[in-house]
């Protein structure tokens, strides 16, 4: 009976659409190798950012109006920092969207290092963020800043960086966030799950999520879990995700909605976990594994 209780209210809420501002977002991915071995070197960063500046030229081309990065994206050297951030502003400018540049700056090459994004405006940068959950192992500075939630002109966004999103999610959700985006890198062998993972807790916070991944799958899900998808290699144009995605519980008091969230939450989680592959896309690219590059 609890089954069919969860797949009809889930089907029921499946029915419904929101109101408000409706945003096309891409995600763009690197070809830079970064890890514990050490950099690449200096032509090849500077190669690969040129391509992820024009892959984001791309996806802006093709209407996005939020492009998000992948964690770790390239690296840039603290002295050039401000240029390439200026760069970024430009595009913003250009084609008047949000650019989620995610990058490092190495500090002592890969063994200390700033593991970071700017969330870039046609105004400037809203906000400069880095990784709060290094995990173990990683070289990464830990960020202490609170988190913040960007009041943008289709709605209210955030952001968090892989590891640090399941942390932070509730957070976001009681900060009224409508959109999350999550520069993150994954491996083959948990390939696509924890991009799964992401809608689950954008449905239990009533947001949307953006997640862009490096070697593995990016996806873009409403606050209902539903993919949004059209894409190719490295560039992923997903159809308008609500900007103004936050459910509320109209017509019930305060005490009845604290009374009900729980059960809501744990109803929604649990058909979105009985109807995982459903919830699956996968955004074609290339897989690397074992130093060779594998289609998916």
């Amino acid at each position: 009976m609890l089954v069919v209780l969860a797949h009809t209210y889930g089907a029921l809420r499946l029915q419904r659409n929101f109101n408000g501002p409706l945003v096309t977002v891409a995600t763009v991915t690197t070809d830079v190798h970064m890890g514990p071995q050490g950099l690449p070197s200096n032509k090849q960063i500077a190669e690969g950012t040129e391509q992820l500046l024009a892959r984001t030229v791309e996806a802006l081309s093709r209407g996005a109006t939020l492009v998000v990065w992948n964690e770790g994206s390239t690296a840039i050297d603290k002295r050039g920092e401000e240029a390439f951030i200026a760069r970024a502003q430009a595009l913003a400018q250009e084609y008047h969207a949000d650019i989620v540049v995610a990058y490092v700056v190495p500090l002592d090459g890969m063994r200390r290092f700033e593991n970071k994004y700017a969330w870039v405006t046609p105004d400037g940068v809203l906000e400069r963020y880095l990784k709060r959950h290094p995990v173990p192992g990683e070289g990464s500075v830990k960020g202490t800043d609170p988190v913040r939630v960007l009041g943008r002109p289709w709605g209210k966004a955030a952001g968090a960086i892989c590891y640090d999103f399941p942390q932070l999610a509730l957070t976001h959700a009681m900060l009224g966030a409508d959109i999350v985006a999550v520069p993150a890198s994954d491996w083959r062998g948990i390939d696509p799950f924890h991009t799964q993972m992401a809608a689950v807790r954008g449905i239990e916070g009533g947001f949307s999520v953006v997640r862009s991944v490096r070697w593995a799958t990016s996806g873009a899900f409403d606050a209902l879990g539903r993919p949004q998808q059209r894409g190719e290699q490295r560039v992923g144009i997903m159809d308008e995700i609500p900007g103004v995605a936050q459910e509320s519980i109209d017509g019930v008091g305060e005490i009845a909605s604290d009374l009900l969230r729980p059960l809501s939450v744990w109803i929604d989680t649990y058909a979105c976990d009985l109807n995982c592959s459903s919830l699956e896309f996968h955004h074609e690219q290339d897989r690397v594994a074992d130093g060779a590059t594998t289609p998916r």
